[in-house]
């Protein structure tokens, strides 16, 4: 079956002292296909699970990269990962060029202002409608917000690479990184909106941004024909 778009889910695995991480639950859970209720379509799904390890993570995503751009469809990237700082859901801006903190990863690795590719810039911004997705969630109820900071840790390197890899690419595309907070601290923003399961709620709001991503993106490669 073809399809406009392909639309890519990644999540990590659990790290530090958490008995598991939500991002990976929820990457796990997506269906092979999505359907875009405002298109009267469907868009393929692949979801990826990659380790909390900087090296090991950006060499599995490349090459789920290079196997999305070999195919010279637009594509959607979603990538979820955990922060235990976060409230509500947090749709990432920007990514920093950037290693830097306390934590260690899963391979015992921690890094202090460690420059992630010197030939980058110092940040790079998504291109993907934040603002927009922001009120698409908001409509179902799903307590989010724009986060200007996704850290320096592994989630922030992935998203970071990631949007660098794009930069020259002519193929169409949106990368939006989504970090969720702990489920513990999410119910007492989801109980003032009627809701209290927190993961549901996670993955809904992960399915609802791959389906605005990927209608935006269709109605933007329709305008332009």
């Amino acid at each position: 079956m073809s399809t406009p778009v392909h639309c890519l889910i990644t999540g990590f695995d659990a790290f530090e002292d958490h008995p598991f991480n939500p991002s990976e639950v929820i990457a796990q859970s997506m269906p092979a296909w999505l359907t875009l209720p405002a298109r009267k379509t469907e868009v393929s799904m692949q979801n990826l699970v990659l380790p909390t390890n900087g090296k090991k993570a950006w060499t599995i995503m490349k090459s789920a990269l290079r196997t999305v751009t070999a195919g010279r469809k637009p594509c959607v990237i979603i990538m979820l990962g955990l922060s235990g700082r976060a409230k509500k859901i947090c749709l990432e801006r920007f990514a920093l060029n950037i290693r830097d903190g306390q934590t260690k990863d899963n391979a015992g690795h921690n890094y202090s202002g460690q420059t992630i590719d010197s030939n980058a810039p110092q940040a790079l911004r998504t291109n993907a409608p934040l603002e927009g997705a922001l009120k698409y969630l908001d409509r179902q109820r799903i307590p989010a917000e724009i986060s200007n900071f996704c850290g320096t840790f592994v989630c922030n390197e992935i998203y970071f690479r990631t949007l660098h890899y794009f930069r020259k690419s002519r193929l169409p595309h949106l990368i939006t990184f989504i970090h969720l907070p702990l489920p513990s601290s999410y119910g007492k923003a989801l109980n003032k909106k009627g809701k209290n399961n927190q993961l549901s709620a996670m993955r809904s709001a992960a399915m609802a941004l791959a389906q605005f991503n990927c209608q935006f993106l269709i109605r933007q490669l329709s305008s332009s024909e």
